[in-house]
């Protein structure tokens, strides 16, 4: 008797892996000042992603003369694919910006990347660049030209590194080569615990890009890590990013502190992040951000609200400068 009773309680937990996980379909972050942000993820019916957008939106028209859209598109990436294949050849990133003159969006920047792949992973990008000339502020002279970058992988099971070489054609034999290395550490549940960028130059005035460590993940399910993408990214996010006027104060030291608070959910990881730290250089930024998340997830183990807690600190003495919060809800495809 014992054992039939082992069998029926063993029995849901094998029903609940077989089944199919719904895809995510937006992440949405709170309401502030009826303003919003949105990031949607479109599929064909492969299942496979071939949109991405991201949104500013706002609840209603703030006063009779207010020309901008409720729903004000900011970047679309689009991702092409050869037959039934999981794995895109290449993908285009546009950038749009709402001119309220002529109350249309123009794209003001557009990048297109061809995936190099060897033994089905993803090793090498060739990326062109182009800008709207017409609608930049600063109107330089070449800037509508297409400029070409190279981006490469390397792989490791502690770490990843995704190299950027911004100008591998115009360079001539004793230029320097310019561009960026971003580097993951992951730790042993797949999880990155560190992510630091370094350009390949560094000079006195350059600032120092933040770099960010992980410290605590739950054991639920992230639900970018099983898209058809994940592997193919997995050096990239998906990411929101706030100064203090975008987050919910609490309690607030009346420092003045523009830093911006970045909220990543990474391709890569196994797990949710729960805290982790955003460091600044010292010429740039005397504080630094300590994140707590707290997830409430559904029948399926994936997160469907997200509550982020902020302390902002100097990075000198750990002595406050404010405390905030915002919050983000997933939503999931039928």
């Amino acid at each position: 008797m014992k054992k039939g009773l082992l069998i029926f309680a063993i029995l849901p937990l094998f029903l609940f892996a077989q089944k199919k996980l719904p895809l995510i379909q937006s992440i949405t972050s709170d309401t502030l000042y009826g303003k919003y942000q949105q990031i949607s993820f479109i599929y064909d019916r492969f299942d496979r992603v071939t949109d991405i957008i991201k949104t500013n939106c706002k609840t209603t028209k703030t006063s009779p003369n207010d020309v901008f859209p409720l729903i004000d598109t900011v970047t679309i990436q689009q991702f092409n694919y050869v037959g039934k294949s999981k794995s895109p050849i290449s993908r285009k990133i546009t950038n749009y910006e709402f001119d309220p003159v002529d109350q249309v969006s123009y794209w003001t920047f557009i990048q297109k990347q061809v995936f190099i792949y060897k033994e089905g992973k993803h090793i090498q990008d060739s990326i062109t660049n182009k800008v709207n000339r017409l609608r930049l502020e600063e109107d330089h002279i070449d800037n509508d030209k297409p400029y070409y970058w190279k981006g490469r992988l390397e792989y490791s099971n502690k770490a990843l590194k995704y190299i950027l070489n911004t100008n591998y054609l115009t360079r001539r034999k004793y230029d320097y080569a310019q561009g960026e290395t971003t580097e993951l550490l992951i730790n042993s549940q797949q999880n990155i615990a560190k992510e630091a960028e370094e350009p390949f130059m560094k000079s006195h005035s350059s600032s120092n890009p933040p770099y960010f460590t992980y410290s605590k993940f739950d054991k639920a399910i992230n639900p970018l890590g099983y898209l058809n993408i994940s592997s193919i990214f997995p050096h990239e996010n998906i990411s929101f990013s706030y100064d203090t006027d975008g987050l919910i104060g609490i309690e607030d030291q009346e420092i003045f502190n523009n830093d911006y608070s970045v909220f990543k959910w990474y391709y890569l990881n196994q797990n949710n992040i729960l805290t982790y730290t955003i460091t600044r250089g010292d010429t740039d930024s005397p504080f630094k951000d300590i994140i707590h998340l707290s997830y409430t997830y559904n029948q399926f183990n994936l997160p469907i609200e997200c509550i982020a807690l902020i302390h902002k600190e100097f990075t000198r003495d750990g002595r406050a400068v404010g405390k905030y919060e915002k919050r983000f809800t997933f939503s999931y495809r039928n």
